[in-house]
């Protein structure tokens, strides 16, 4: 999505290149930056014993994930596809809410609506990332379109897709567990034992 962002708005991009960036960084903190390196590498040592053995936990855990990768074939099948597929419905689900709501449907404002979900989505503040994913859709889309329309646009979508991910979680529920588990499990009241 940055790459996009790139390609059809190359204005966006900071005129300073990364390497003059950091560069001035370290030399405007050159004490900072060597005491939070001896800080990093005196917590690193006293934390060492902890660390090793999570981390070749995690290891392990990651060459066993990364066996898929041996087979680029079924890789491509059973984990690439279903999840292009995906995002593709994502995607697809941004567009029509947008031009429901008179919000430009171009390549830069659909993928900048994708991109601020997804961040709201990774760093969530609130239950579902609602109301900041209101927020970064406005300060993302208004130069495009009201903030009314932006905010309902959001709003909107934010409540039919949860509407519709509780009724499919209910269908799968029913369907995994059969009606009476299901049942039993949705509308179970504990009932206390009547005094003797």
């Amino acid at each position: 999505m940055v790459i996009l962002a790139l390609i059809f708005r190359p204005r966006t991009v900071s005129n300073g290149s990364p390497s003059d960036e950091t560069g001035g960084l370290l030399a405007e903190h050159p004490v900072l930056i060597a005491l939070v390196v001896v800080a990093f590498l005196v917590a690193l040592r006293v934390l060492w014993p902890r660390l090793k053995p999570r981390l070749e936990k995690t290891w392990n855990q990651i060459k066993a994930g990364g066996a898929i990768l041996r087979d680029w074939r079924r890789y491509a099948r059973e984990v690439a596809l279903p999840c292009g597929i995906s995002y593709c419905c994502r995607i697809g689900v941004n567009v029509v809410f947008m031009a429901a709501f008179s919000i430009p449907v171009t390549a830069f404002t659909v993928f900048m609506v994708a991109a601020s979900h997804m961040l709201s989505g990774l760093f969530a503040i609130t239950p579902g990332g609602v109301g900041q994913t209101q927020a970064l859709d406005v300060a993302t889309l208004r130069s495009h379109a009201s903030v009314e329309d932006i905010a309902a646009f959001s709003i909107t979508q934010d409540a039919i897709l949860t509407i519709w991910n509780v009724i499919l979680g209910v269908i799968v529920m029913v369907w995994a567990f059969g009606f009476g588990a299901a049942r039993n499990l949705l509308f179970r009241r504990d009932k206390q034992p009547a005094p003797a």
